[in-house]
């Protein structure tokens, strides 16, 4: 884990902004929740955890890139809305997950609809792109919301790497590489779909994806792609485990896993 500081875009006044995060290209942040996989990207300044799907749990999603501007008004953010309201993450019931009771142990977060540029070149200048807030996509600018259910956005992915340094993923093939292959959080094999918008050099595309198996680069843009959605885990959750494969981080309903490890004496 690595503390964030203001490189990597902290400010303490945001709740839901990272303080901890998980890097490099193995690491143990393995969590179960409503009895699937996730794993741990960060944990935020009011101690929420934010987890994504270890999987795709949506294939060949289809992007209009020509009309869906207006992020409100996108398929992709009615989608996210549909598996909220029918609690569960896929088109497939994949994971059943409690939305929707006062005690779930989702939070209602503030998630960003970040835009990625090709003039950035540091991590910090992507996440104050990403904090633009508008309802548009329009000229790379990025949309602010609140949800109990997301995608990913370019900086999870950044602060995933376990490069040293923070570079722009855009202008090097150097980069690229050392970016597709120290990454915990990309599938290999699967292409990876993230929150973002259109930037000057494709004025026409609002959605990026990250391909894994290419060997020329490391962010494209399309019109198709998978979902691998992500959410926060309540402050006040109960968490056992160590955050390894064979012993994940675990979402407890109380506390009497705790109390058969180190029973109380009379």
């Amino acid at each position: 884990m690595r503390a964030d500081d203001s490189s990597t875009g902290y400010d303490p006044s945001i709740p839901f902004c990272s303080k901890v995060y998980y890097s490099g290209e193995t690491v143990n942040n393995y969590i179960n929740f409503s009895n699937a996989n996730f794993r741990i990207i960060n944990v935020a300044e009011n101690n929420c955890i934010k987890i994504i799907s270890e999987k795709p749990l949506n294939k060949g999603y289809q992007w209009n890139s020509s009309l869906e501007i207006d992020w409100y008004n996108s398929s992709l953010y009615n989608k996210i809305n549909t598996w909220v309201s029918q609690n569960k993450i896929g088109d497939n019931n994949d994971i059943q997950v409690d939305f929707n009771s006062e005690d779930s142990h989702v939070a209602l977060a503030d998630f960003y609809v970040g835009a990625i540029r090709e003039s950035a070149s540091s991590l910090i200048a992507e996440i104050n792109y990403e904090r633009t807030e508008t309802s548009t996509f329009s000229n790379g600018q990025s949309a602010l919301w609140k949800s109990k259910l997301a995608i990913p956005c370019v900086t999870d992915y950044l602060k995933a790497c376990s490069s040293s340094s923070i570079y722009s993923i855009n202008t090097a093939q150097t980069h690229q590489v050392t970016f597709r292959n120290n990454c915990w959080m990309l599938l290999q094999g699967d292409d990876e779909w993230l929150i973002n918008a259109k930037i000057p050099q494709f004025l026409d595309a609002n959605a990026w994806h990250i391909i894994t198996g290419s060997s020329f680069n490391s962010i494209y843009v399309t019109i198709t792609h998978d979902i691998r959605p992500i959410l926060y885990i309540k402050s006040d959750s109960i968490i056992s485990g160590d955050g390894t494969k064979a012993s994940p981080f675990k979402v407890e309903e109380n506390w009497e896993w705790f109390d058969s490890l180190y029973p109380t004496e009379m």
